[in-house]
């Protein structure tokens, strides 16, 4: 391991909190895409009750451990929402520690998780013959560079003034197509 690198286990711990309570139903219910979005459900919920489905709170994340058939890419989200969303158990959910978020910022994770390399990464790690997956004991082994969380800050800004300016300047141009 390089020696700015930590194992993400021990910055992470599994969410497991379930709408025991049904206090979440079908419009709440999300899905992740391939391209790191929380998104509308594409599943089957016919016949499904909502009692066993995680609750993903605000700076949580969620992923699909199948691997295949998505475009050599790990289904995941991030909810950098103020909202609750609910996922099927499918799915397995994962936050920083509450000790460990004066040193890993939920939104530099985020990044970390949508480079190209982490994809290629997960598929690499992923075991299996006809359903490929990347297990949660493999995310925990996850090596990432941890700088402190000053510059994490910087970083994450940074990415955010790009990213906002890049979507003023698609409206610009989707309102001059117009």
């Amino acid at each position: 391991m390089k020696s700015n690198y930590n194992q993400l286990g021990q910055y992470i711990e599994m969410v497991s909190r379930t709408n025991s309570d049904l206090k979440y139903g079908i419009e709440d219910v999300r899905g992740c895409s391939n391209t790191k979005q929380m998104m509308q459900t594409r599943a089957n919920l016919i016949g499904r009750t909502y009692e066993k489905f995680i609750v993903l709170r605000p700076q949580e994340f969620v992923f699909n451990r199948r691997t295949t058939r998505n475009g050599e890419k790990i289904g995941m989200a991030y909810n950098n929402t103020d909202r609750e969303y609910i996922f099927t158990n499918d799915y397995v959910a994962f936050r920083v520690k509450q000790e460990y978020l004066d040193k890993l910022l939920p939104d530099y994770l985020y990044m970390f998780f949508c480079r190209d390399e982490f994809d290629r990464y997960a598929r690499f790690k992923s075991h299996g013959s006809v359903r490929e997956v990347m297990d949660w004991e493999e995310m925990c082994k996850v090596e990432l560079p941890v700088p402190d969380i000053e510059k994490q800050r910087k970083i994450v800004k940074a990415y955010k003034t790009i990213t906002d300016r890049i979507a003023l300047k698609q409206k610009i141009n989707d309102n001059l197509e117009e």
